[in-house]
């Protein structure tokens, strides 16, 4: 019985160690992986608010444009004296 019981914490204690390093061989790469994840997810952030931001420069960059287009229409009429005034083509 002395011989079991002090075999016992011994066994148990070599179950613990190997289960502690399965856990560790396991968990680690996961814990990396959802650190490399928050890092994507990060990165896919900043993009969006780029594209974001792009999307409303080329909005801007087309209402300056329908502006220019009147604004030459205008000034054509005035120079031909809205005579043979057609669409400005781009």
């Amino acid at each position: 019985v002395k011989e079991i019981s002090e075999r016992a914490p011994a066994s148990i204690e070599e179950k613990i160690e190997e289960m502690g390093k399965l856990v560790e061989e396991k968990v680690l790469p996961i814990l990396e992986a959802v650190k490399d994840l928050r890092s994507v997810r990060d990165e896919l952030s900043h993009i969006a608010r780029l594209v974001r931001a792009l999307g409303l420069r080329v909005e801007h960059l087309e209402a300056r444009i329908a502006g220019v287009e009147e604004e030459i229409k205008r000034l054509r009429f005035l120079v031909v004296g809205g005579q043979g005034v057609g669409p400005v083509e781009r």
